[in-house]
């Protein structure tokens, strides 16, 4: 299906590396996230609360707690929110209430260590419990690419990449199929010899101070979305 970022397949053109992912944009890189996740100094008697996006992956407790790794709960569906989308009302009671045994049994099988950069093919097709989970949270007429994809997320923060479109702009994409694969291979691409993406993206959250539950996968997503969303507004 034509939305499917899971599938295993050949992305049909190549991927635009936009220019906030480079080396020599390191500190406009820090600042986005400094700024997104409220770590940017103001002067006393001004709160800075960064955006509401910076809660995603701890509003209601943090995403990578045992207790939370293997069932979908309301909590993550408040989680979304942050990044202004909403579950359908319907979608939820099913997701919580019908399908959520189906959906655990699923999480059961995704790894909770695994890094998108390292997973092989078959953590990625159409038939891993990956691609299974996302078809079953799909089923909802109103759960989109973008909607769908936040909730695997907060899941799986370090498997599963957020899509919308403002990274799909920025990376030069048509629509999201191939879009797991993809970013795979963005991020083992080299920003400069012997240092591929996904190792720029730790040290950009190390120096933005970040807590370390913001993966790799989250500061590429800020840094991209925070750099992209004017051009994309004008467009």
């Amino acid at each position: 299906m034509s939305f499917e970022p899971c599938q295993n397949q050949v992305v049909p053109i190549p991927w635009s590396m936009p220019s906030i992912l480079t080396v020599e944009r390191t500190s406009d890189a820090v600042a986005h996230l400094q700024q997104y996740f409220g770590r940017t100094w103001y002067p006393p008697g001004q709160e800075n609360r960064g955006y509401t996006g910076g809660h995603f992956e701890d509003i209601g407790g943090r995403w990578n707690t045992p207790e939370a790794a293997f069932t979908i709960t309301p909590a993550d569906l408040v989680a979304v929110t942050c990044l202004s989308v909403s579950i359908p009302a319907h979608a939820a009671i099913r997701i919580l209430g019908p399908e959520a045994n189906a959906i655990s049994a699923l999480l059961h099988e995704i790894p909770t260590d695994l890094d998108l950069w390292n997973a092989l093919d078959e953590h990625l097709d159409d038939d891993s419990p990956a691609g299974r989970l996302w078809r079953l949270l799909r089923g909802s007429r109103d759960m989109g690419p973008t909607t769908t994809s936040k909730l695997i997320a907060r899941k799986r923060a370090r498997l599963a990449p957020i899509y919308d479109d403002v990274v799909r702009s920025e990376l030069g994409l048509r629509n999201s199929r191939g879009y797991w694969t993809g970013m795979r291979d963005l991020l083992n691409r080299e920003v400069e010899p012997g240092k591929p993406l996904h190792d720029h993206l730790t040290e950009l959250a190390r120096e933005a101070k970040l807590d370390p539950v913001v993966t790799p996968l989250r500061v590429l997503d800020v840094v991209v979305w925070k750099d992209g969303r004017s051009r994309w507004r004008q467009r």
